[in-house]
């Protein structure tokens, strides 16, 4: 039985090829055995991560936090039977003592103004003590798995939390990660319309309409509720409506306007790592006597298929979930035509790097064969990816999406009360909807 109460309380940057080592020697080397240094990325706007999410050092891999299985959103219901599970791999021999702590955000993921004691009942940190060694060397790994709630901790309030993992030995956060609990209150539906000529390319686009029937409690509701929606997991980019109206009585409207509508061919690419054999799909090349194997893909060119075919989404990641799954470091190329050029740096992102702009995957321009080169430590799998580039600090991931790509995008409309005796934003109702 979990804990209930009252709702009110209230890897180095990858210039070249990776030299390869006999061995990792322990778990604060990677895989190159030089120091492991946490991934440096540059300072840019339109993140996929939320205000405050720290990103994992470099010896950290395979993160994934969900609901019951990967490909679901890490929300749960306040004072209900779900539970989230988080999985992360550490590279190396050695088993290290990790402990868990959350805090509480409002809506924009500022830090609420609530002590803990008012949002969690239970151990105000808890110990990873699930950790199982890899049947694999070449890299050696340790898996770690963490569910939560659980016995000793729960939830009082709902609301935006991060978890935050630290080293205990070390006494400093190695990760966070954002995560929802709702009380699933009031009835929520959303619409989703389609523009077109939007922009010079022509691409579709979704603007997405809420109406939302709140409780009594709310008595102001164009002033104490606030909607926010959110395109593919992407929590840092959540957008809160632009218009927010009276329907009837209690009873709202919101939505974004035109402008701020979301491009609804946001492309990804498949990743097929479930065998590293030359034989799999789009691998052209297979060097296993390197440590990790060094796996070469078939290279990508932008707006190469006029007729994509829609695949099951793995933009979550779907790492191999056993003892024998192995790493490999893994070699994208990408052919820009010459209308495409640019002098911005052009990065590869995925799960396998928390859709992050890492200075890691930064892609290396080759004059010979014209295209770019870069690489990411991953482990099999099956995993979505796309290139990004940065212009003006600001992250571009659609720039080089094929303009005909056809990927189904994921929606999700977030209902927040501003409530006056906790003043904080507590989470009422969460509505997910994916197209086509």
């Amino acid at each position: 039985m979990f804990l209930k109460a009252p709702l009110h309380y209230s890897l180095l940057l990858f210039l070249g090829f990776l030299a390869a080592t006999t061995t990792c020697t322990r778990a604060t080397l990677d895989v190159t055995g030089q120091p492991e240094t946490r991934s440096s990325f540059p300072d840019v706007k339109n993140s996929v991560s939320v205000q405050g999410q720290v990103l994992p050092p470099e010896g950290i891999h395979s993160i994934q936090l969900y609901r019951d299985i990967p490909e679901n959103a890490p929300i749960i219901k306040l004072n209900g039977n779900e539970q989230l599970t988080l999985k992360f791999d550490e590279l190396g021999f050695d088993i290290r003592t990790f402990r868990v702590r959350f805090t509480h955000h409002d809506a924009d993921w500022s830090s609420s103004t609530l002590l803990p004691n008012f949002y969690q009942q239970g151990f105000r940190e808890d110990v990873i003590t699930d950790s199982q060694v890899s049947q694999v060397q070449r890299p050696a790994y340790t898996h770690y798995t963490y569910k939560f709630p659980n016995n000793d901790l729960d939830f009082l309030i709902s609301g935006n939390y991060m978890i935050e993992v630290y080293d205990v030995e070390r006494d400093e956060i190695v990760f966070s990660l954002p995560f929802f609990v709702q009380e699933n209150t009031g009835l929520l539906e959303t619409q989703i319309e389609e523009l077109f000529g939007m922009d010079e390319r022509y691409l579709l686009h979704h603007q997405i309409f809420a109406t939302y029937s709140y409780p009594d409690e709310v008595v102001i509701p164009d002033v104490d509720l606030q909607t926010r929606f959110v395109q593919n997991h992407f929590w840092g980019r959540a957008r809160q409506a632009d218009v927010v109206g009276m329907a009837t009585t209690g009873e709202i409207r919101s939505h974004n306007i035109r402008d701020n509508a979301y491009v609804g061919r946001f492309e990804f690419r498949r990743l097929d790592l479930q065998r590293l054999q030359q034989e799999a799909y789009n691998i052209i090349e297979v060097r296993p006597e390197t440590i990790p194997p060094k796996v070469f893909l078939a290279h990508d060119v932008v707006n190469l298929d006029i007729n994509p075919g829609i695949s099951q989404s793995h933009r979550f990641g779907t790492a191999i979930d056993n003892l024998e799954a192995r790493y490999a470091d893994v070699y994208f190329e990408l052919e820009l035509p010459h209308q495409e050029r640019t002098n911005s740096p052009v990065y590869v992102i995925g799960p396998f790097n928390n859709w992050s702009i890492n200075e890691n995957q930064r892609m290396i321009y080759n004059r010979e064969t014209e295209s770019y080169t870069g690489n990411a430590i991953i482990k099999e799998g099956m995993y979505d990816y796309k290139y990004a580039l940065v212009e003006d600090s600001t992250v571009n991931d659609i720039r080089l999406d094929a303009s005909l790509a056809d990927s189904r995008q994921i929606y999700h409309t977030f209902i927040y009360f501003n409530d006056p005796q906790t003043l904080s934003d507590r989470l009422l109702k969460v509505h997910a909807h994916t197209t086509r």
